[in-house]
């Protein structure tokens, strides 16, 4: 799950903190709305894979696996590993000399997890796994878009 090379919400993020810092009241609402689009479409594509993934009849059947239950607890770990994901990839997003797929590998363990696991829950309806998921993925969210404003100032 957590085998993505790319993560294309962080940049988004990033973007965000870049336009919170240059004032533009257009270009921060556009940001937010490009958040919240790429956000509505990765829950929707991981409810519809959930789905796919458990209806077919040789699909998966077990239960929850561990992999989504792990995205539902809050640890200290997923907060360092985003805050150190985070001044990755706002460092190599403001300095054009490091590889550009480090930030993307640093934080792919910390944002997408989370949010495939809330719409695992969706699918399921599975309130628990919902909230926990969210309470991590916001948790992260914000500790990375904080971060970048502190690196880009």
């Amino acid at each position: 799950m957590g085998a993505q090379l790319i993560d294309p919400i962080l940049v988004l993020i990033l973007g965000l903190a870049i336009t919170s810092l240059s004032g533009l009241c257009y270009v921060f609402k556009k940001s937010i709305f490009t958040i919240t689009t790429g956000f509505l479409f990765a829950l929707t594509l991981s409810s519809v894979i959930s789905l796919i993934g458990y209806r077919l009849p040789n699909g998966i059947s077990a239960p929850i696996p561990q992999e989504i239950l792990s995205q539902t607890v809050e640890t200290p770990f997923y907060l360092v590993v985003a805050l150190f994901g985070g001044a990755a990839s706002t460092y190599a997003l403001a300095h054009p000399r490091p590889d550009g797929s480090l930030d993307g590998v640093a934080n792919a363990t910390a944002l997408k997890p989370p949010l495939c696991a809330i719409g695992f829950g969706i699918a399921f309806i599975n309130p628990p796994v919902m909230i926990g998921a969210n309470l991590q993925f916001f948790t992260i969210f914000f500790a990375i878009a904080f971060l970048a404003i502190g690196v880009f100032r």
